[in-house]
């Protein structure tokens, strides 16, 4: 306990006030403080008193002085004997009358908290429905949107290939419309605890690997899309009873793609051109001579290198022998660390 307080007595019953309303309980305590002649007298005021007074951070020191266990931290400190209830207001200090050193100090009480501070239901707080006061201990916040991708394909939804009447396989792709959805979190986190660069920013843009799972399903449908953070400072209360938070708040966004970003990258390798025995020889497309005045689909390299075009009188195609380009694209990474790391959820 600080030196400049002799004892916290406790609340003084007869000044008790019981205010319920209909979504929070409100209570006024006044609570009797003796301040330590040797270090406080009557030339000190309420200002003075204030720097001697117990708070949340320090806790209420010693019971034989502070029997109650009272500190006067605003939106923190809880009611000795209601803890659901926090400390929302000290509404006024006055010197007991006829003493030098006895001053009764009103104290508001209540389960809720001004608009400025936010609340939520916490089942893993030792008080389910307390407020919580730290930006650090809110809760990611989840919203979610969905658009209209145009995208091109040589594939039905069932993965077959697309042929024309005639049996042969699209030389060109086709546009379909399809509908991906983005997940966007806002969250908190300590200034000094985070890379924000390292830790955040470097995924953006990649594509989760098809060996690891995201958000229950595999992590190749989901592409890190977005990330911007800002630096934030606040503080409550005055004096000892200040309570200051240094911190980022963090804004990730993630696309759901339901055609997989990897499958959605694969392109078929298509020239007007094949390789045969070294040299580069126009493709023909048909019994009469034709040669390919458009890209045709090539087959994948044979042993000995050459590349083929896929033959124009198979029908059906195998999809099975096309060739792939091999761009490297998406880039992939192990993205759910963000999640995981900072508890982001889809309900």
């Amino acid at each position: 306990m600080a030196a400049g307080i002799k004892k916290i007595h406790g609340f003084l019953q007869e000044e008790q006030d019981i205010r319920p309303f209909f979504n929070r309980t409100e209570i006024k305590e006044v609570v009797r403080v003796e301040m330590n002649t040797t270090s406080f007298g009557l030339q000190d005021n309420a200002i003075d008193m204030i720097e001697f007074l117990p708070s949340f951070a320090s806790g209420p020191g010693d019971p034989s002085i502070n029997p109650l266990g009272i500190t006067f931290t605003l939106y923190q400190s809880p009611h000795p004997k209601a803890a659901s209830l926090v400390l929302l207001e000290c509404s006024g200090i006055k010197r007991v009358s006829g003493s030098g050193t006895f001053y009764d100090v009103t104290l508001n009480y209540g389960n809720f908290i001004p608009g400025e501070i936010t609340t939520v239901e916490n089942s893993n707080s030792p008080n389910p429905g307390t407020p919580i006061v730290s930006p650090l201990q809110q809760p990611p916040v989840w919203s979610s949107s969905s658009n209209i991708v145009q995208k091109q394909t040589m594939t039905k939804p069932n993965g077959d290939p697309i042929i024309h009447e005639n049996g042969l396989a699209l030389t060109s792709p086709i546009t379909y419309e399809e509908s991906h959805t983005v997940h966007t979190w806002s969250f908190n986190v300590n200034y000094t605890s985070i890379n924000y660069s390292s830790d955040i920013a470097s995924y953006v843009g990649f594509v989760g690997k098809k060996t690891n799972t995201l958000f229950g399903i595999r992590a190749s449908y989901w592409k890190f899309t977005a990330a911007s953070a800002q630096e934030m400072r606040e503080s409550y209360g005055t004096g000892k009873q200040r309570v200051k938070f240094h911190y980022l708040k963090c804004q990730v966004s993630f696309e759901y793609n339901p055609s997989d970003w990897v499958n959605d990258a694969k392109l078929y390798s298509r020239s007007t051109c094949q390789r045969v025995n070294g040299e580069l020889i126009p493709i023909k497309i048909n019994d009469l001579g034709d040669r390919a005045q458009e890209p045709w689909i090539l087959q994948i390299k044979e042993p000995d290198g050459d590349c083929f075009a896929v033959p124009y009188n198979v029908n059906p195609p195998d999809t099975s022998l096309y060739a792939e380009l091999k761009t490297g694209y998406p880039q992939t990474a192990n993205i759910g660390i963000v999640p995981s790391t900072y508890g982001l959820s889809i309900p």
